[in-house]
């Protein structure tokens, strides 16, 4: 990329959608208007200033709750959540209903109930903390003394080389509850529907992978700058981790036969529907896995074509 495609890339960032076409264009114009003038390239981007500032000079009537620059991240992470509690809430709301019968206007009316609640819960702890970030983004933006230059714009990442930072937050999220979990609340119950014995047999081994793929998005967070050797590194790590939860859930003991054994009768669909966790769970991770693989090798394809002579 030149550095005027990355100029006015950086200042789109910073702006709502329905103005960043308007005001590439004069930026654009701007900049090739000054080079008409005799003037470098670099000189004229420098010019123009920081590309956050030159951004807000176009909305400054606007006071954002969540800026531009984290709502595409904001609303990725507020949907996970949302599906993954949902989804929680409806299967325990099912069984709960399949071993304690009753009337479906009664069911229904739990399960609205669990999601309003939910739904306040989450949509208000991720929106203040979203809004915290982008209060300190604002107060780092204005209270910096040095200057801007255009040699920052040059250490601007590629789009081949920039991280999605839904993803790696979301990593370093799920692998840090995966570690407090295995180190705190882990403990052998007899009546859990997996044999979480044999989950703790294994419980260093789940540890280290788990600290592999925690340092890995920890790294892309840090950098903010992905690599043909991380993007390796995090495949294979994840992979690493799927491998060893595959093999734990095909065994076969993974499931607690006694527990199993306790659904019968009317219950007996509920016993069904755990017997085939381990199968659907293989299926998930192997889809998942390979999705992940198409789009490190897609990732891999656009580095090369970046350097391609």
């Amino acid at each position: 990329m030149t550095l005027t495609e990355k100029y006015i890339r950086e200042i789109q960032k910073h702006l709502p959608a329905k103005v960043k076409k308007e005001v590439a264009e004069e930026i654009l114009d701007g900049i090739r208007q000054g080079m008409a003038n005799g003037e470098k390239e670099a000189d004229v981007i420098e010019g123009f200033g920081d590309p956050r500032k030159v951004a807000l000079g176009y909305a400054p009537q606007i006071d954002y709750l969540i800026g531009p620059q984290l709502r595409f991240l904001y609303k990725r992470i507020l949907g996970i959540v949302l599906v993954a509690v949902g989804i929680g809430l409806t299967v325990a709301q099912v069984i709960s209903l399949l071993v304690t019968p009753e009337s479906l206007f009664t069911f229904f009316l739990k399960l609205l109930g669990s999601y309003y609640n939910a739904g306040i819960m989450i949509f208000g702890t991720v929106t203040l903390i979203f809004f915290l970030i982008n209060r300190q983004m604002e107060e780092e933006t204005f209270s910096k003394e040095k200057s801007w230059l255009v040699e920052d714009l040059k250490k601007t990442p590629e789009p081949s080389e920039e991280i999605n930072l839904a993803e790696n937050l979301l990593g370093v999220l799920f692998s840090f509850a995966g570690v407090i979990l295995l180190v705190f609340y882990l403990k052998p119950v007899d009546t859990f529907v997996i044999n979480l014995a044999l989950v703790l047999a294994y419980r260093w081994l789940l540890l280290a992978l788990l600290f592999l793929v925690l340092g890995v998005a920890l790294t892309l967070l840090i950098r903010r700058r992905n690599s043909n050797l991380l993007r390796m590194l995090k495949l294979l790590s994840g992979m690493a981790l799927n491998g060893a939860i595959i093999f734990l859930i095909t065994r076969e003991d993974f499931l607690n036969p006694q527990v199993i054994e306790g659904f019968r009768g009317s219950l007996a669909v509920v016993g069904t529907l755990l017997e085939n966790i381990p199968l659907v769970t293989v299926v998930i991770i192997l889809v998942v896995t390979g999705l992940e693989i198409h789009d490190t090798v897609k990732a891999f394809s656009a580095s090369k074509e970046r350097w391609k002579p």
